[in-house]
């Protein structure tokens, strides 16, 4: 036990130098309690009744002490105890109740010395002691804020419990009542050791606290009922003395105070409930919100001031009233069921939204929670969130400059259509045609105005169609589209027609009368029957509409065109076209082929033109799914142009060609080269410097470089092109017109452009010989050229009777199969090298170009952003490149 004590104060003085929670002045009184506590234990084993009464006196100073430093701990672990007086009260009647019953029960002396009850004193204490600690462990809430705080609470409680105890029966043994020695040792021992442990206690784990206070509550009023009949059995025995009478004295004291205790506490608590009260009815008077007080039928009981607020009503004009009464008529029903169901029980709480009844206005949430006898409701003021909302459903929905849905939704109803079995839906595409003229000429705000009225017109349109349902839409710019549900193909393209019509009259822009044009597309779920075995989706019907719209507009000026499955075949081929072409450029899979050009007057080589060419070997269908070799020239161009890769190709091309030329210039060749070039990289900043970089990084002089643009791209094309020509003219470089004749000539820039050679465009030179109105036409260009000092290439020559008949006309010199194909690099070095053409006899086959290309050692290079061009075996034909726009991916 004396080790035990000790162990208790070392662990204490431990903590308190380690920094734990635990003040000096508790360690310091529970290590004073142990000494003590000890030395009473210590004098206890010496005879003599000073002895005796010494270490009584020590244990009832020592369990001051604990209850000093065990109270101070408790209230700071639990910050504020209520009730504590009451507690005392309470363990000093169940400690004197004790006393009474084991005095009675163990027949102690009736009338005992003075020294005898001094000794029942510390044990009277020690029980309450006892009693008390248990006490305040029930005062203490279930749930600390720290487990560690909670287990310290168990443990020292515990410990103070155990020890007291054992004291307590301990010194009844001088009041006859004889308890053994043994297990008050293991008690107070025990109790020492969990005295030990509190300065521990965080690396311990969770304790459970889960008590029930009503039992414990009851438990003093049985004991003073049970010391009450003890002491009235052995009355009536005529046992009762001093003793008995006085303990049931202290036990009636006892009671007393607990009462004046209680009372007191329901006092506070009175008070308490009444400030919490007045604190609840504040806050519910000042809220924003409505809270209603609901009885089981749905009648308003109480309402709070907000009631004028939010339903321009008084809170007693409510009362009384069924709380459906306050929603408009249309939901009633539904928030009557709402109610019913929260205040009888059915569900715990509800939440609906409502549109408040006059004289009140907008729109609420209501939110029920049950409670006994009814239920409370929240009513929240949610307009503005209601007006934000449908405000943003709108903007995902429709188009906020006219008032058309977009093309999500549009999409989404058209699918919905399409959901229905035998619907036959139809699509229109209508884009406008010559609508980026009035911004570029008016401003955006005259083109806004201008979208907005056409939207007017096919939204007048749409009552006017011969059709179950149509929905008119803006898909961005000036794209509309109008979905027509129960529709046939006859209507459909009558509908279109009028579509066009719709936009024939003029617009008025300021003091301006404009004239527009529309392109409509016509795709419907009927043509898809004899295409595909199930229905399109809506995405689909509008892809294949956009289709047959570029279709009308490629046919001109407020046009129709319907779907056809040849328009999604030649979408998908031009996709294919783009891959394939970026693949060639990525992985260096082109080359330049050079087709000669011939003096015609001696057959001498003085050029070649160079082309863009796919090496043998390589499958275009490698290249992308679907692509073939049999794309032809037209196709390519106009995906390189449009998708952006001409400029990169067309510089390669120029690279590539410049240093061939150099080549041959070395060996003493006098022959230039041409490269074609696009309007594209004539209007870039930094193509002539380019230009200028090229040829002089290979050492070529300019005028062995020869730039051609088609004639059809100079249409238009005024200041910024012809400064840009000026600029290479004046680098020395020399510039040719092409295909000069398609259709598109205007003479007057042959006299203002720096050019010195026109190439005939191929289609001029049909009829030649045989028709005497072809044959005077290309001689008056001709002699006009020869005028004006201008050096003329026919090009496309395909037999050797217009090769001699156009040298009699005066062309300076020509190409085409009639004199070479396109040759590789190292061929067209030997046809460099060999003897001039006999124009006058019919020449040998041509070689074609099917071998793979030679690798000349300072001959070819990329440009740095295109890798070198990989030479592949096979003898498959090449892919010819375009002719009709300019570009050098010529045929």
């Amino acid at each position: 036990m004396v080790a035990a004590a000790a162990l208790a104060a070392w662990a204490w003085l431990s903590a308190m130098r380690s920094g734990s929670p635990f003040r000096r002045r508790e360690a310091a009184l529970l290590v004073v309690w142990a000494l003590l506590a000890a030395t009473a234990r210590a004098l206890g084993l010496l005879s003599g009744p000073l002895a005796s009464e010494v270490a009584d006196l020590l244990l009832l100073i020592g369990a001051v002490l604990v209850l000093i430093a065990v109270g101070s701990v408790v209230q700071r672990i639990t910050a504020t105890i209520g009730g504590l007086g009451a507690a005392v009260a309470e363990s000093g009647l169940t400690s004197a109740s004790l006393i009474t019953l084991a005095w009675v029960l163990t027949g102690g002396p009736l009338r005992p010395s003075l020294s005898v009850l001094l000794s029942a004193a510390p044990a009277l204490v020690d029980l309450a002691i006892a009693t008390l600690m248990l006490r305040l462990a029930m005062l203490v809430p279930e749930t600390l804020s720290r487990p560690p705080s909670r287990r310290r609470l168990l443990l020292c409680t515990g410990a103070v419990a155990l020890i007291t105890a054992g004291n307590g029966l301990h010194g009844l043994d001088g009041l006859g009542v004889h308890s053994s020695d043994r297990w008050v040792g293991l008690m107070i021992t025990g109790g020492y050791l969990l005295v030990a442990l509190v300065s521990r206690v965080s690396a311990l784990p969770p304790v459970s606290t889960r008590h029930r206070l009503s039992g414990f509550r009851v438990l003093p009023y049985l004991l003073v009922c049970s010391a009450v009949v003890a002491v009235c059995a052995q009355s009536v025995g005529g046992q009762t003395g001093p003793v008995p009478v006085v303990l049931v004295t202290l036990v009636v004291a006892s009671l007393i105070v607990l009462q004046a205790f209680t009372l007191n506490e329901n006092d506070q608590l009175l008070d308490d409930l009444t400030q919490s009260r007045q604190r609840l009815t504040a806050l519910v008077e000042n809220t924003s919100d409505l809270i209603v007080r609901l009885d089981a039928n749905g009648r308003v009981v109480a309402a709070n001031a907000a009631a004028v607020r939010l339903l321009h009503r008084t809170p007693i004009s409510l009362s009384g009233r069924s709380f459906d009464d306050l929603a408009q008529a249309e939901d009633r029903r539904r928030v009557r069921e709402a109610v019913l169901d929260v205040t009888r029980g059915r569900q715990q709480s509800a939440q609906v939204e409502l549109r408040l009844a006059p004289p009140a206005t907008g729109t609420a949430q209501l939110r029920l929670r049950a409670v006994p006898g009814g239920a409370v409701a929240n009513l929240n003021d949610v307009t503005d969130s209601v007006e934000l909302r449908q405000r943003l459903e709108r903007l995902a929905r429709y188009d906020q400059m006219t008032g058309l849905v977009n093309r999500a939704h549009l999409l989404e109803v058209i699918d919905a259509w399409l959901a229905e079995p035998d619907a036959d839906v139809v699509v229109l595409y209508a884009d406008l045609d010559g609508f980026k003229a009035v911004n570029d000429r008016f401003g955006h705000g005259a083109g806004d105005r201008v979208l907005t009225e056409v939207a007017s017109r096919f939204d007048a349109l749409a009552g006017a169609v011969d059709a179950r349902r149509v929905l008119v839409g803006r898909v961005g710019g000036d794209e509309f589209i109008i979905g027509m549900e129960g529709i046939g193909a006859q209507q459909a393209g009558s509908a279109a027609q009028q579509v066009v019509e719709a936009i024939t009259p003029s617009f008025l822009v300021g003091n301006r009368t404009v004239q527009l044009g529309v392109s409509v597309g016509v795709a419907g779920s009927w043509s898809s029957q004899q295409s595909a075995p199930e229905r399109p989706k809506a995405s689909e019907l509008v892809h294949r509409a956009d289709l047959a719209m570029y279709a009308a507009k490629g046919s001109g000026r407020a046009q129709v065109a319907g779907w056809d499955p040849e328009l999604e075949e030649r979408a998908r081929r031009r996709v294919d076209i783009a891959i394939g072409l970026r693949g060639a450029l990525d992985l260096g899979l082109l080359t330049v082929a050079y087709q000669p050009i011939v003096r015609l007057q001696d057959g001498v080589v003085v050029g070649a033109e160079a082309l863009l060419r796919l090496p043998p070997g390589v499958d275009p269908a490698s290249l992308a799914p679907g692509l073939d070799a049999l794309v032809s020239p037209a196709e390519l161009v106009a995906v390189a142009e449009d998708n952006g890769t001409i400029t990169e190709m067309g510089i390669w091309v120029l690279a590539q060609a410049a240093q061939q030329a150099s080549v041959w210039a070395r060996a003493g060749h006098e022959a230039s080269v041409s490269v074609n070039m696009s309007v594209q990289q004539l209007l870039s900043p930094h193509f002539v410097d380019s230009v200028r970089a090229i040829i002089g990084g290979c050492e070529l002089p300019p005028d062995r470089l020869v730039l051609e643009i088609t004639e059809s791209q100079l249409v238009g094309q005024t200041g910024p092109a012809r400064q840009q020509l000026e600029r290479l003219r004046s680098a020395g470089v020399r510039l040719a017109i092409d295909d000069f004749g398609t259709g598109y000539s205007s003479l007057s820039y042959l006299r203002h452009l720096p050019v010195q050679l026109v190439k005939l465009d191929r289609t001029l030179l049909d009829g030649l010989g045989v028709d005497p109105r072809a044959t005077a036409l290309v001689r008056s260009v001709l002699a006009m050229t020869h005028d004006l000092g201008l050096l003329v290439v026919a090009e496309g020559m395909e037999d050797m009777e217009s090769v001699r008949l156009l040298r009699q006309l005066g062309a300076y010199s020509g190409q085409g199969f009639a004199l070479s194909p396109a040759l590789p690099a190292e061929r067209m070095r030997q046809v460099l090298a060999g003897p001039a053409l006999d124009l006058d006899i019919p020449l040998p086959p041509a070689i074609p170009f099917t071998q793979g290309l030679p690798v000349l050692s300072g001959q070819t290079g990329p440009l740095p952003s295109m890798p070198a061009a990989k030479p592949g075996p096979g003898t498959a034909d090449l892919i010819d490149l375009p002719v009709e726009r300019s570009s050098s991916l010529k045929r």
